[in-house]
């Protein structure tokens, strides 16, 4: 992350906060907005100035990416 190279106790700090919003993840999985043009299924919720990205299917979620919320997204980067 860049983060590290300006300020390694926020960097640190930023990515114990993860886990924090994967939980919402886990209890919400239906509730982040689907991102099809992405992906089939693929769903994304805000993460400071990145975006987490993943996908669900029956009992389990996947992180599938986690990416600067200011990049030209694509398919691409999804496997599509």
């Amino acid at each position: 992350m860049h983060i590290a190279r300006d300020n390694l106790h926020r960097a640190l700090s930023y990515i114990n906060e993860i886990p924090e919003h994967c939980s919402k993840i886990l209890t919400f999985p239906k509730a982040f907005p689907l991102r099809e043009e992405l992906g089939e299924g693929i769903r994304a919720i805000p993460f400071g100035r990145y975006l987490i990205f993943y996908t669900q299917d029956s009992n389990k979620v996947r992180i599938e990416r986690i990416l600067s919320g200011s990049r030209l997204l694509s398919s691409d980067y999804f496997g599509s």
